[in-house]
């Protein structure tokens, strides 16, 4: 029950701060009046991505103390399905080299932030 509320609080974490993320992202370019071209876009969404999933994953680990890579990676393999339906629904574009890297890297991020949530020796302040 422990590790269904963490997954639970790490998709919430994740959640949030991806639209946190994307909303700040959204608010600077349309302040500077410059869309950024090509992979520009793209890195900034993907960075967004990991950074939120990595939030999500270490959230998860603190609150259960254990499995911090099950439930790092069960956290960012939902987000990457998620992303990769959603991909595949509204666009009939087909996956490619760079995008199965992006893939992974958002992943690997929450498995890093599920490590690094286990093995913290002190409490977290906020």
């Amino acid at each position: 029950m422990k590790r269904i509320k963490g997954f639970l609080l790490s998709l919430g974490v994740a959640t949030g701060a991806g639209g946190i993320f994307l909303g700040v992202s959204a608010l600077v370019i349309s302040k500077t009046g410059n869309l950024p071209h090509g992979s520009v876009l793209g890195l900034v969404v993907t960075l967004s991505a990991c950074l939120a999933v990595f939030l999500g994953g270490l959230s998860a680990s603190l609150f259960t103390k254990e499995k911090g890579v099950l439930l790092g990676g069960a956290c960012g393999l939902f987000f990457v399905c998620f992303i990769a339906l959603i991909s595949l629904t509204f666009s009939e574009v087909q996956f490619t080299v760079s995008g199965g890297t992006r893939l992974a890297a958002i992943f690997l991020s929450g498995c890093i932030g599920g490590i690094l949530g286990v093995n913290r020796k002190g409490k977290v302040k906020f």
